[in-house]
């Protein structure tokens, strides 16, 4: 398996406020053009705290179910390695991305109160077969 192509997915993000005061990013992107049928699409977002929830299509990915990794992890030199969640078997013509960032009383003290633009790194991998 290797990387064919990579998507940045950069503004339009929407943000609206969640009932249990956390923040909801949203963004609706096509299907990439060029999938061949064996490709592997998977959504790769950086920087994303604890607890985020990241759903497409309705679909929620959580723990291991439907995600190759659900928690940054460290490799060889000592990198960090961002959660990727295979959007293969969900992927449509017309799709949206959700990702719920929950209330954090101790988070806003540090960080920079959110702008408009999305404060993470989401691409979208295209993983070639053959």
């Amino acid at each position: 398996m290797f990387l064919a192509h990579s998507i940045r997915l950069r503004d339009p993000w929407q943000c609206a406020a969640t009932e249990q005061g956390g923040v909801c990013w949203s963004r609706r992107f096509h299907r990439p053009t060029g999938l061949e049928a064996d490709d592997q699409l998977l959504l790769v977002v950086s920087g994303l705290p604890a607890g985020a929830a990241v759903r497409v299509n309705g679909c929620t990915f959580s723990g291991q179910q439907s995600a190759i990794s659900d928690q940054p992890e460290k490799v060889g030199d000592g990198q960090l390695v961002a959660p990727q969640f295979d959007l293969t078997s969900i992927l449509a013509d017309a799709n949206e991305i959700e990702i719920e960032i929950p209330h954090d009383p101790l988070r806003r003290l540090v960080e920079p109160r959110l702008g408009n633009s999305f404060p993470y790194d989401a691409r979208l991998a295209v993983m070639g077969n053959s």
